[in-house]
Protein backbone atom coordinates (compact mmCIF):
# COMPACT_ATOMS: atom_id res chain seq x y z
CA UNK A 1 0.00 0.00 0.00
CA UNK A 2 1.20 3.44 -0.69
CA UNK A 3 0.93 6.28 1.31
CA UNK A 4 0.25 9.40 0.06
CA UNK A 5 1.81 12.46 1.27
CA UNK A 6 -1.67 14.36 2.19
CA UNK A 7 -2.41 11.30 4.70
CA UNK A 8 0.30 11.92 6.58
CA UNK A 9 -0.53 15.73 7.31
CA UNK A 10 -2.31 17.19 10.29
CA UNK A 11 -4.42 19.71 10.65
CA UNK A 12 -5.75 21.83 13.69
CA UNK A 13 -8.74 22.86 14.22
CA UNK A 14 -10.99 24.01 17.40
CA UNK A 15 -13.92 21.96 18.89
CA UNK A 16 -16.82 24.11 19.53
CA UNK A 17 -18.86 23.74 23.16
CA UNK A 18 -20.80 20.83 22.03
CA UNK A 19 -18.27 18.80 19.97
CA UNK A 20 -18.48 20.16 16.51
CA UNK A 21 -15.78 21.20 14.11
CA UNK A 22 -15.56 22.38 10.71
CA UNK A 23 -13.77 20.75 7.99
CA UNK A 24 -13.73 21.99 4.54
CA UNK A 25 -17.92 23.47 4.68
CA UNK A 26 -18.94 20.51 6.08
CA UNK A 27 -19.77 19.65 10.39
CA UNK A 28 -18.69 17.00 11.85
CA UNK A 29 -19.27 15.78 15.89
CA UNK A 30 -19.21 12.41 17.48
CA UNK A 31 -19.29 11.26 21.18
CA UNK A 32 -15.46 11.39 21.47
CA UNK A 33 -15.21 15.33 20.05
CA UNK A 34 -18.04 15.96 22.81
CA UNK A 35 -14.86 15.42 25.27
CA UNK A 36 -12.81 17.65 23.88
CA UNK A 37 -15.04 21.17 23.61
CA UNK A 38 -13.30 24.36 23.20
CA UNK A 39 -9.85 22.69 22.64
CA UNK A 40 -7.77 22.25 19.84
CA UNK A 41 -7.75 18.83 18.04
CA UNK A 42 -5.40 17.60 15.17
CA UNK A 43 -6.69 15.98 12.42
CA UNK A 44 -5.67 13.66 9.33
CA UNK A 45 -7.80 13.05 6.42
CA UNK A 46 -7.00 9.63 4.67
CA UNK A 47 -9.94 10.42 2.31
CA UNK A 48 -12.71 8.22 3.83
CA UNK A 49 -12.08 8.98 7.26
CA UNK A 50 -11.40 11.51 9.53
CA UNK A 51 -8.68 10.62 11.82
CA UNK A 52 -9.00 12.90 15.11
CA UNK A 53 -6.04 13.05 17.25
CA UNK A 54 -5.41 14.86 20.78
CA UNK A 55 -1.55 16.53 20.75
CA UNK A 56 -0.41 14.82 24.55
CA UNK A 57 2.94 15.74 24.28
CA UNK A 58 5.02 18.51 22.63
CA UNK A 59 9.37 19.14 23.09
CA UNK A 60 9.75 22.07 20.66
CA UNK A 61 13.27 23.62 22.03
CA UNK A 62 12.10 26.88 20.56
CA UNK A 63 8.91 27.03 23.04
CA UNK A 64 10.88 27.36 25.81
CA UNK A 65 12.63 30.44 24.08
CA UNK A 66 16.35 28.68 23.14
CA UNK A 67 16.70 26.78 20.16
CA UNK A 68 19.40 24.12 21.35
CA UNK A 69 21.30 23.39 18.20
CA UNK A 70 19.13 22.00 15.45
CA UNK A 71 17.16 19.55 17.84
CA UNK A 72 14.31 18.55 15.76
CA UNK A 73 10.31 19.02 17.35
CA UNK A 74 8.87 16.11 18.67
CA UNK A 75 5.57 15.64 19.34
CA UNK A 76 3.27 13.17 20.68
CA UNK A 77 -0.55 12.76 19.15
CA UNK A 78 -2.91 10.17 20.34
CA UNK A 79 -5.66 9.28 18.33
CA UNK A 80 -9.17 10.04 19.59
CA UNK A 81 -11.29 9.05 17.42
CA UNK A 82 -12.37 8.35 13.38
CA UNK A 83 -15.32 9.91 11.78
CA UNK A 84 -16.46 8.82 8.04
CA UNK A 85 -15.96 11.80 5.77
CA UNK A 86 -19.61 12.93 4.34
CA UNK A 87 -19.94 13.04 0.58
CA UNK A 88 -18.64 15.18 -1.38
CA UNK A 89 -22.02 15.85 -2.69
Amino acid sequence: MRIQRDEMYFEARVVDEVGRFHWYGKVYQSEDTELYSMRTVYIRDSGKQLWIYDLTEDHNPLVRGTLEGSQPVKAELTLICSIPKQSET
